[in-house]
């Protein structure tokens, strides 16, 4: 296995309260008085939008404060929800694991988390050999400055060969393992739309933590920003460097789609991006207009009128316990 490096990580004991008292005196401030108890509630796409248009259009530092921590907490909360999923089985796994009795297979996904690279790395050794290494897991390289770790469980480096048969993982809105750092306490308004260094992380379970201190010569500490398109109806914007190439070969992959399944996506109407993007690819593409899903997944919806979808033969898929991604098989 390759070494990874082994960094010292400042606790964060009560960084989530002290995060979360700042976003909401900040909201306070901004006219919303009841952020976390607002009847109806308040949508993260919108008011995470409100602070994202203030940071672009003033970028001091009040503003850029507001957006990261709000970035932070949304990041942080990521981590305090699946972590605990890590090593267990579920559905996620069932249907990686029943679609490639019959074919190969690649998964497209809009989220940040890792129950995807969970599900592969349980995966039936003598079942599947070779369906998936860590090393070669998001269809494109990266330029990797290095890997990251805390000395706790990491993914096996090593591939174990049959590269053909590796299941690629397309993340379309990036990944929290996808790690760029920064010498000040809050990134530039501009720094995650650019191309940069990738540092990896490669623990099983990610912690919650922000700062690492690397050991080496020059500058010892530096702030984590985990490499992801955050929740703002604006994300045509974050789409280039590394992101882009992600976008490309996710659009490749599905061009050649013989059977897609869309599992847990329900296409919302404020993510235009998206929509362009599975438009254009059903006007290429019949398997994406003839398609497995959810029972919850329309096609009678905007979306699927847009993209002429119609539903398939094919036995939908069941509900996922929590929301994951559209998948592409063969």
């Amino acid at each position: 296995m390759r070494a990874s490096r082994r960094i010292g990580l400042e606790p964060q004991r009560s960084e989530r309260r002290r995060l979360l008292d700042r976003v909401v005196a900040r909201a306070s401030a901004l006219g919303q008085r009841d952020l976390c108890g607002s009847s109806p509630p308040v949508s993260l796409e919108e008011y995470l939008g409100r602070l994202y248009f203030d940071m672009s259009t003033a970028a001091n530092e009040a503003n850029i404060a507001s957006y990261y921590d709000l970035i932070r907490l949304y990041s942080s909360e990521l981590l305090n929800t699946t972590n605990w999923m890590i090593g267990r089985t579920g559905a996620i796994r069932r249907l990686i694991d029943r679609e490639l009795r019959s074919a190969s297979l690649s998964v497209v996904t809009f989220n940040h988390d890792l129950l995807i690279e969970n599900a592969l790395a349980t995966l039936s050794e003598s079942r599947h050999p070779g369906a998936w290494c860590f090393r070669h897991s998001y269809g494109i390289n990266f330029t990797v400055a290095e890997l990251l770790s805390d000395g706790s469980a990491e993914y096996e480096w090593d591939c174990p060969g049959n590269r053909h048969r590796h299941v690629a993982i397309y993340k379309l809105h990036g990944s929290c393992n996808w790690v760029y750092r920064t010498r000040n306490v809050y990134p530039s308004p501009q720094v995650a739309r650019g191309d940069r260094t990738i540092w990896l992380w490669s623990n099983i379970r990610l912690s919650e933590a922000h700062r690492m201190g690397t050991g080496t010569g020059g500058r010892s500490s530096w702030y984590m920003w985990p490499l992801i398109i955050p929740p703002v109806y604006e994300k045509h914007s974050y789409i280039t460097g590394e992101l882009r190439r992600v976008w490309d070969s996710a659009g490749d992959v599905l061009r050649r789609a013989t059977r897609v399944v869309f599992w847990g996506y329900s296409f919302p109407r404020a993510d235009l991006h998206a929509r362009y993007f599975f438009t254009a690819l059903a006007h290429d593409n019949p398997a994406l207009r003839a398609f497995s899903s959810t029972p919850t997944l329309d096609p009678k919806t905007s979306f699927g009128r847009c993209c002429n979808l119609r539903r398939s033969r094919t036995t939908a898929v069941s509900r996922p316990s929590s929301p994951t991604s559209p998948s592409g098989s063969r």
